[in-house]
């Protein structure tokens, strides 16, 4: 519900004001710690001669990244550009978990051995059993890559069983 009323509070902001609210989610919501470098803002990654990629967030632990956060503006619809930005950064950093923040939180899990990209979207609503279950899977002393492909797998067949019933 903080992160609900961070959005409403946020939402014609710029992208650099979000950047610092989620940062701070990352530390006081997810338990990882900046004096640890886990919480790893706008760090430039070689690509190919002479380029960069910027992620956002990279979440880490032990030294070793493992999440990435990618944010937009909330006022944003979500557009095919974001995805696909966060799928060539989940490739360059070897990432197979991260999501994209605008309108909506899209969680997703990426499957480098067949391409295969799972998301689901958690509206920014009070309440919501979705951003309850990701404070859970993205809390640093319980975080696992298994753990958020398991929760997209299992909420996409949900849905499926209530699209197949209808």
């Amino acid at each position: 519900n903080l992160i609900v009323e961070g959005y409403q509070q946020l939402y014609s902001s710029l992208e650099t004001k979000i950047q610092s609210e989620w940062e701070m989610y990352c530390a006081e919501l997810f338990g990882f710690k900046k004096i640890l470098h886990e919480i790893d803002s706008q760090r430039h990654l070689s690509v190919g001669s002479g380029g960069a990629i910027i992620p956002d967030i990279i979440l880490r632990v032990n030294s070793k990244d493992i999440f990435d956060i990618e944010l937009k503006q909330y006022s944003l619809p979500f557009h095919e550009s974001f995805e696909s930005q966060l799928i060539s950064y989940l490739n360059q950093t070897h990432l197979s978990v991260g999501m994209v923040v605008c309108n909506k939180i899209y969680l997703y899990h990426y499957e480098y051995s067949t391409i295969s990209v799972n998301k689901i979207e958690i509206p920014f609503e009070k309440d919501n059993q979705d951003g309850i279950a990701l404070m859970d899977v993205l809390a640093k002393e319980t975080f696992s890559a298994e753990k958020i492909r398991n929760y997209i797998l299992k909420k996409k067949q949900h849905e499926q069983s209530i699209s197949e019933i209808k």
